[in-house]
């Protein structure tokens, strides 16, 4: 049954697999959410990316994330070469962390031939003993793009991907 122990959870198009992680099947576009092995673990301290979203903008207010345009599958320029621009909108759980870890992210963003063309390495910085917490986070991007294409945004920490989404940057037609 989804959302229990052990069974698949579907989000729109996407499968979360249940059990002990494995990530997810694509979408029809070939958007993955993909947990990998579900958490990067090291001493009983887990950071989980629970959801991930290319957006227009965002802000968070009082703890809580506000997206505007968000959701993008593609990302249409008038003319290539061009700038993709946005941000990447996170909710990261932490668990076990102690106050003053700072734990680290890094955001890359792979162009079709899975080339570097983006990344912005972050910091989370813990003020409260975290069993459980959840952190969101938004992330600017902006990057040169040459080739039209299946993009992916990806989410590690400690060289562990937590999170991945694919999106289609395409030219505007005449």
């Amino acid at each position: 049954m989804p959302g229990e122990s052990g069974g698949d959870t579907v989000f729109g198009g996407l499968i979360a697999r249940g059990g002990k992680g494995g990530g997810v099947r694509p979408d029809s576009m070939g958007n993955v959410a993909n947990a990998g092995p579900a958490a990067a673990v090291s001493s009983e301290k887990t950071l989980t990316v629970s959801a991930m979203m290319l957006a227009n903008h965002a802000e968070i207010q009082n703890g809580l994330l506000y997206v505007l345009g968000g959701g993008w599958e593609f990302f249409t320029l008038p003319s290539l070469p061009g700038v993709v621009q946005g941000v990447v909108t996170l909710l990261v759980d932490l668990n076990g962390f102690d106050v003053g870890d700072i734990p680290e992210l890094s955001v890359r963003s792979l162009d079709p031939e899975g080339q570097l063309s983006f990344e912005c390495l972050g910091q989370i910085t813990v003020f409260e003993s975290s069993s459980p917490g959840r952190v969101p986070l938004v992330i600017p991007f902006g990057f040169s793009c040459h080739v039209a294409g299946l993009w992916s945004m990806v989410v590690l920490h400690g060289g562990v991907e937590l999170a991945s989404i694919r999106y289609r940057v395409q030219e505007k037609p005449l």
